[in-house]
């Protein structure tokens, strides 16, 4: 509750500690996030800055397998300096062992990141491509107060063709959502769209699920609004024709307290050719 982090790493056998490895400005919010590049194996951290640098947005760390490298900063912010960062998530680049192009492509080591910045209420999606942090994107700028208090955005990449997604809240009865593929010069901004028939509804908790078959582009979308509905969209990430199915227009069920807890998930099995959606229904629904 005092707004610093400290970094545990398992190495095997045993935890080492780094106390104290970075300060976020809001204890109430969770302003980092740690994620691995799949070529080089180094892990990643990324969290809030709290320095007041107007150049200064978020910080970064390495591990490289031994130790931390210096704190670095990043400026991603246009109508603001050094703003509050209400929640940071990142995917890392997949790793298809039985495609011989994943880990010799020299995107092999991406990392996806989103973050809100809550002072100007955006959601930027941004690209690591093994040494810089590239692509910043606004992907919404009206991500509503309820959605940047909770978790109501997120990215992954899709499996096959490692075409990144990242998704929003977008305000009151609409998604926003950009598409980035390897070897592109920058992220495509799709067209936001309304998950639910029902007015008035507010994406309040997002999770995104790539399908983990080598052969496959789906990425399934799971979410709770805060009128208390269910929604699960499939994403076609196919770089050559990108599209979406809404799989629950009429909502697939009621759900209960979606507004301040987190009550669906989603999984594919392991090679991909079943999903479980659960979730907490109001009683007799």
């Amino acid at each position: 509750d005092n707004a610093s982090m400290d970094a545990f790493v398992w190495n095997g056998s045993s935890w080492s500690t780094t106390v104290n490895i970075g300060q976020v400005s809001d204890a109430t919010y969770r302003a980092f996030a740690v994620e691995y590049e799949t070529q080089s194996g180094d892990a990643l951290l990324v969290y809030d800055s709290t320095n007041g640098d107007s150049t200064t947005d978020l910080n970064y760390r390495i591990w490289n397998g031994v130790s931390w490298s210096d704190n670095v900063g990043m400026d991603f912010v246009t109508d603001s300096t050094d703003p509050t960062v209400g929640l940071v998530v990142m995917a890392e680049f997949p790793d298809n062992s039985e495609d011989d192009l994943s880990l010799s492509d020299n995107s092999a080591d991406n990392i996806v990141m989103g973050f809100i910045d809550v002072t100007n209420v955006d959601f930027h999606a941004v690209i690591w491509n093994g040494s810089a942090w590239t692509e910043n994107l606004i992907v919404v700028n009206q991500t509503g107060g309820v959605s940047h208090t909770r978790e109501g955005m997120d990215v992954a990449f899709s499996t096959k063709s490692h075409v990144a997604l990242a998704v929003a809240g977008n305000a009151a009865n609409s998604l926003g959502w950009a598409s980035y593929a390897p070897g592109d010069t920058a992220w495509t901004s799709q067209t936001a769209f309304d998950p639910d028939g029902t007015a008035g509804n507010d994406e309040i908790f997002i999770t995104l699920a790539p399908n983990p078959s080598s052969t496959s582009d789906n990425v399934m979308y799971c979410s709770s609004s805060d009128i208390d509905d269910l929604h699960l969209i499939l994403f076609d990430m196919n770089p050559s024709l990108i599209r979406y199915d809404i799989m629950s227009a009429d909502d697939v069920g009621n759900l209960a307290t979606s507004a301040i807890q987190r009550p669906v998930s989603f999984a594919w099995d392991n090679i991909g050719e079943n999903g479980l959606v659960l979730y907490n229904a109001v009683a007799g629904t």
